[in-house]
């Protein structure tokens, strides 16, 4: 069973569309971390649909300006660089985000919300903990580190699969080795292979398939994978997560390796962060909803 399954996966990947050039040019340049403003206008440039809602978000009352704002430059400068690449990123891969995960038992928007909350936590992860870890990379590999629910999703909801869940044959601590056991194949795997397709830098690829285990990446991309496995936590914990796999996966056991988990983590450090990301998280929904994306 498990062979067809992943038989599957892999035609089922070959079968999703491509992403923009506009999208795809602006995560490699987010994923490459330092670039000049110039870059991200020639591309946004590029795409009308893009560009239309970048100005329609900075002329929006959210942001209260004297006066009309009608170059994709000046609306670049005053948006700042990252919640461009927030709204470019949720543009390209709106039709990914927007799938109900019905296998997961996850709505039309949960896979945003919770895409959304884990890549501001990876970035805000990165800020504190890797100085030397681009907050832009965190942030898209936080984004994209759960795309192939999309496929898996479908799995699940095979009746043989359903029975099986409903009988308890699911490793309630670990959801990522049900999966497999089930599939023959895993979300990150299949996640990693679409970001493949897409012919995404190896950083992101590898933030993906190694999202739920950073000990197993290559030691030049641990940093990054933990910030993405923490923000994935972090989102579940806020009650930002896909439905039946919420709180089924086991911790690293190398985030002890980056974070002492004291008194002062536990009451202030920790505390902190997570209001950080919920502010951050509350604000970014607000210039969803003001640029016409996703709630």
């Amino acid at each position: 069973m498990t062979t067809s399954y992943a038989e599957a996966a892999i035609r089922r990947v070959r079968s999703i569309p491509p992403i923009s050039d506009a999208t795809f040019s602006i995560i490699k340049l987010i994923a490459k971390g330092d670039y000049e403003t110039s870059e991200l206008v020639r591309i946004i440039e590029t795409d009308l649909t893009l560009s239309a809602r970048c100005l329609h978000m900075v002329n929006s009352p959210f942001y209260g300006l004297r006066s009309q704002v009608s170059t994709i430059k000046r609306a670049v400068i005053l948006l700042g660089g990252i919640t461009v690449a927030h709204l470019a990123l949720q543009t390209g891969l709106s039709r990914m985000f927007e799938v109900r995960l019905n296998g997961y038992g996850a709505g039309s928007h949960d896979l945003w919300r919770h895409s959304l909350r884990t890549a501001i936590a990876a970035r805000q992860i990165a800020r504190l903990t890797f100085s030397k870890l681009s907050e832009g990379l965190a942030y898209t590999a936080g984004l994209i580190h759960d795309i192939g629910k999309v496929v898996i999703s479908e799995f699940l909801e095979d009746e043989s699969v359903q029975e099986r869940i409903r009988v308890g044959d699911m490793d309630p601590d670990d959801f990522l080795e049900s999966e497999r056991r089930f599939f023959g194949v895993d979300h990150a795997e299949v996640g990693a292979n679409i970001a493949e397709s897409w012919n995404l830098p190896e950083t992101l690829l590898e933030a993906i398939v190694h999202h739920h285990r950073p000990s197993l990446a290559s030691l030049e991309s641990q940093e990054l994978c933990l910030a993405v496995h923490l923000g994935d936590v972090f989102s579940m914990l806020a009650g930002a997560g896909t439905g039946l796999d919420t709180m089924s996966y086991a911790l690293d056991p190398m985030v002890d390796r980056f974070i002492k988990r004291d008194a002062d983590w536990e009451l202030k450090s920790f505390p902190k962060l997570l209001m950080d990301i919920d502010a951050e998280f509350q604000e970014a929904m607000e210039l969803s909803k003001m640029s016409g994306g996703h709630v």
